[in-house]
C-alpha cells in the first residue's frame, strides 16, 4: 500500500526551522491513476497525491529538488514518472515511493520536461522538453535509451509551447510537434517517420491516437487580428490526410476517447469548460472554471478530467457530471503583510489567484479579494495601511484601492504607462504609486489625490520604500539608479552611488568572495552603475539596504554614502528581497534561484558585523518578498513556487 501522510497538511516536508507552509504550490501537470481513484499533481514544491473519493491530500512526494513539471502514469499504475524543471526524469514505484530510474542531468532552465507518456503496453516511456530540445524515448525497464526524435527549432522563437507527445495504442509509434508547423509520427523501433501533417500555428495542445491507431486527434489554437479560436483536426494517418476538422469556441481544447470510442473534447473557454462528444456534435456538459489555464488533463478512459489555474482548480466526473473543487494551489506570492497584530498574514498573488488572508494559527485562508479581471501571468503588488484600514494593490495598468473592513473595492486609478510597486506612509497619511516609464505619484491617501509627481527615473519602478518617519521616500528603477526623495515637497534629496566601491573595509563577506569582487575591480577601467531590485529603510532610519546582483549594500541614511557591502555565496548572488528585523539589528535576504541548486536560500545577516548568522533553505525558486512579524520572531517568506513558509526566529534573533 502506498504510505499516507497524516496530520497537518501545512507542515508536511516542511524544511529545517520552517514552522508552517501557507499554499501547496503552481500546478504544472496532472494526472489521474489508472483505476481512477487519485489524482497526482505536479506543483512547484513537489507531487501531491489527492485521494478523489475525499478531495483531500494523502501524500507529498519529490519535494528535495521540488519543480515537478510534468507526470504520467503507466497503465498498469504500478509506476508514475516525473519530471522536472532541470530536465530530470524518475520512474517511482506508487506503492512504497522507491526510485527505479533517474535519467538525465541538469539543464538550462528553459530545458525542463514538458510531458511525459508511457506506451500502453508499458515497454516504453518518453518525454518532450521545452525550448525545441530532442524527445527521448527510453526502455521503462532496463532505462536504456530507444530513440531521439528532433524538433526543428524556427528562427523566430515561440517561447514556452506544449510540446505534446502521445503513444499508439499499440505502443509501436510516437505522434509529436516536430517543428512549429508540423505534426509527426514515427516508428519508435526504427526511428522512421512515416506520416507528416501540416498544421498553420505551432499552438498544438493535444495528441491523442484512435483505439484503431489509424487516425489521429490534434487540438490545435488558430489566432487572427481579431479573435481566438481552436480547432479539433482528426487525420487518417495511412493516407495522411484530414477526415475532418472541428472549431470549438474557447482558447484550447484536450481530447481523450471514451471506453465507447467516442472522442471526447474539453472546449475550455474564459470562464467555463464545455465537454462535447465530437462524433455525435454533442454538448455532453458545462461548468464554471475561472482563470487562465495551463494544465488540464482527461484520465485515459474520459470519465475524469482536471483542469487547474491560479484562481480555480476542478475535477469533472462524466457519471455524475459532477464538478469538485480544490484548493490551496495558488500563484506567486509576490506581496505579504503582517496585519491584525500578527494574527494575519496578508498575500498578494499573481495569476488571478487575488489576495488571501491566512489566519497564522489556523494556517487557513479566512478572506479572499478577488480582482473582476482575469490576468494571465500578471504580477500583483500589495500595500497595505498601517491602520489597517485601507489596502492597495496594483498590476497590469491598474491600482485597485480596497476597504479592508468591508472588503470592497472603493476606488480604482488607471496607470497607461503601466503599474508598478505601491508603498503607504508609516504615518498613513501618504501613499505612493509606481510606474513602468519610471514615474512616481505621492498622494494624500485621506482625499486620494495625487500631490506630487517625482521625475528622474526612466525605466521600471521595482521598488520603493518610505522611511520610518515618514518624511522621505527611497526608490530603485532599471535604469539602474537610486533616488531618495524629500516626501513633502516632492523634490529628490539624494542619488545612491551604486558604482562598486574600491575601499576593501567596506566588504563583508568570506575571503574568497571579497577577493574576487575587488580583483573583478582592478581589471576594469571604468567602473559600471549595478542593477538594483531591492530597496528597504531600517526600522530607525538610519541605513537603506539594497539588493543587487551578487551583493547587498547599506548606505547611511544621512549622509547616502556606501556604509557596508556584504558578499554572499555564489549560490545565493541574487538576493532580491530584503527586511530588516522589528529591532533593526538584524537583516534578512531571500535570493532568486541559481542554476545546480536544490533550494534558494534566505540568509539572516547581523547588521553590525555582517555576519551571516544563519541560512534557511526552503523554496525550489526564487523567494518574492520577506517580512518579520511586529516582535520579530515570525519570519515570513514569499517565493516564486506559490507558497509562504512562516519561520521560527526565536533561536536566531535576540529580541528587544
Amino acid at each position: 500500500m502506498m504510505k499516507i501522510d497524516h496530520g497537518d497538511v501545512t507542515t508536511w516536508a516542511l524544511p529545517e526551522n520552517a514552522i508552517a507552509r501557507l499554499g501547496r504550490g503552481r500546478v504544472r501537470d496532472v494526472a489521474f491513476s489508472p483505476d481512477g481513484t487519485h489524482l497526482a499533481v505536479a506543483t512547484d514544491i513537489g507531487l501531491w497525491w489527492y485521494e478523489l473519493a475525499k478531495m483531500q491530500p494523502v501524500a507529498l512526494w519529490e519535494t528535495q529538488r521540488g519543480m515537478v513539471s510534468a507526470v504520467s502514469f503507466s497503465d498498469d499504475g504500478q509506476w508514475i514518472a516525473t519530471g522536472n524543471a532541470d530536465g530530470i526524469v524518475k520512474v517511482l514505484d506508487t506503492q512504497n515511493q522507491h526510485c527505479t530510474i533517474e535519467i538525465g542531468q541538469r539543464e538550462r532552465f528553459n530545458r525542463g520536461i514538458a510531458q511525459l507518456r508511457f506506451s500502453p503496453n508499458g515497454q516504453h516511456f518518453a518525454a518532450s522538453r521545452y525550448h525545441f530540445a530532442p524527445i527521448s524515448v527510453w526502455s521503462a525497464k532496463t532505462e536504456v535509451p530507444i530513440v531521439n526524435f528532433t524538433i526543428k527549432e524556427p528562427k523566430t522563437g515561440y517561447g514556452f509551447l506544449r510540446f505534446p507527445i502521445c503513444f499508439s495504442h499499440d505502443g509501436t509509434c510516437l505522434a509529436y510537434l516536430s517543428c512549429d508547423n508540423e505534426i509527426s509520427v514515427s516508428q519508435i523501433a526504427t526511428g522512421e517517420q512515416i506520416a507528416r501533417f501540416i498544421v498553420h500555428s505551432p499552438r498544438v495542445d493535444s495528441l491523442i491516437f484512435s483505439p484503431c491507431g489509424q487516425f489521429l486527434a490534434a487540438g490545435i489554437r488558430k489566432r487572427n487580428d481579431e479573435s481566438q479560436t481552436v480547432e479539433v483536426h482528426i487525420w487518417n494517418i495511412p493516407k495522411e490526410t484530414v477526415e475532418t476538422a472541428i472549431e470549438y469556441n474557447g482558447y484550447q481544447v484536450r481530447l481523450a476517447y471514451s471506453s465507447e470510442n467516442s472522442l471526447r473534447v474539453a472546449d475550455i473557454c474564459e470562464d467555463e469548460v464545455i465537454i462535447w462528444d465530437a462524433f455525435e456534435k454533442e454538448k455532453l456538459d458545462t461548468f464554471k472554471h475561472r482563470g487562465y489555464t495551463g494544465t488540464a488533463r482527461f484520465s485515459e478512459d474520459g470519465q475524469l478530467f482536471a483542469i487547474a489555474s491560479a484562481r480555480d482548480f476542478h475535477v469533472w466526473r462524466a457519471d455524475t457530471l459532477d464538478v469538485a473543487p480544490i484548493f490551496r494551489h495558488l500563484s506567486v506570492a509576490n506581496s505579504i503583510i503582517f496585519s491584525q497584530k500578527d494574527k494575519i498574514l496578508v498575500s498578494g498573488y499573481g495569476e488571478g489567484s487575488g489576495i488571501a488572508f491566512w489566519d497564522i494559527a489556523q494556517k487557513q485562508v479566512k478572506r479572499r479579494f478577488q480582482t473582476n479581471t482575469e490576468l494571465n501571468n500578471a504580477k500583483r503588488w500589495t500595500s497595505m495601511a498601517p491602520s489597517e484600514e485601507f489596502l492597495a494593490t496594483s498590476f497590469l495598468q491598474t491600482i485597485e484601492i480596497w476597504s479592508v473592513p468591508s472588503g470592497t473595492r472603493f476606488a480604482e486609478f488607471s496607470e497607461p504607462g503601466g503599474a508598478s510597486v505601491t508603498a503607504f506612509s508609516p504615518t498613513g497619511e501618504r501613499f505612493a504609486s509606481a510606474t513602468g516609464e519610471g514615474m512616481i505619484y505621492v498622494w494624500d491617501s485621506r482625499r486620494w489625490e495625487k500631490l506630487h509627481a517625482l521625475t528622474g527615473h526612466t525605466k521600471w519602478i521595482r521598488s520603493i520604500a518610505f522611511r520610518p518617519d515618514g518624511q522621505q521616500l527611497v526608490s530603485v528603477s532599471a535604469d539602474k539608479t537610486a533616488q531618495v526623495w524629500d516626501v513633502e515637497h516632492g523634490t529628490p534629496t539624494a542619488s545612491l552611488l551604486l558604482t562598486p566601491p574600491l575601499d576593501a573595509n567596506l566588504y563583508k563577506g568570506n575571503t574568497e568572495e571579497i577577493e574576487r569582487a575587488l580583483e573583478a575591480l582592478s581589471k576594469r577601467r571604468k567602473s559600471r552603475d549595478k542593477e538594483i531590485f531591492d530597496i528597504i529603510f531600517s526600522p530607525c532610519g538610519g541605513f537603506i539596504a539594497g539588493g543587487m546582483e551578487r551583493e547587498i549594500r547599506l548606505w547611511d541614511a544621512t549622509t547616502y554614502e556606501t556604509h557596508m557591502v556584504i558578499l554572499p555565496p555564489e549560490e545565493s548572488r541574487r538576493p532580491f528581497a530584503l527586511a530588516f528585523s522589528p529591532c533593526g539589528r538584524y537583516l534578512a535576504s531571500g535570493t532568486w534561484w541559481w542554476p545546480g541548486s536544490d533550494k534558494v536560500s534566505i540568509r539572516l545577516w547581523n547588521v553590525t558585523t555582517g555576519e551571516n548568522i544563519h541560512t534557511f533553505w526552503g523554496h525550489s525558486t526564487d523567494v518574492q518578498n520577506l517580512v518579520f512579524s511586529s516582535d520579530g520572531t515570525l519570519l515570513a517568506s514569499g517565493g516564486f513556487d506559490g507558497t509562504v513558509l512562516l519561520w521560527d526566529m526565536k533561536p536566531y534573533t535576540e529580541l528587544g
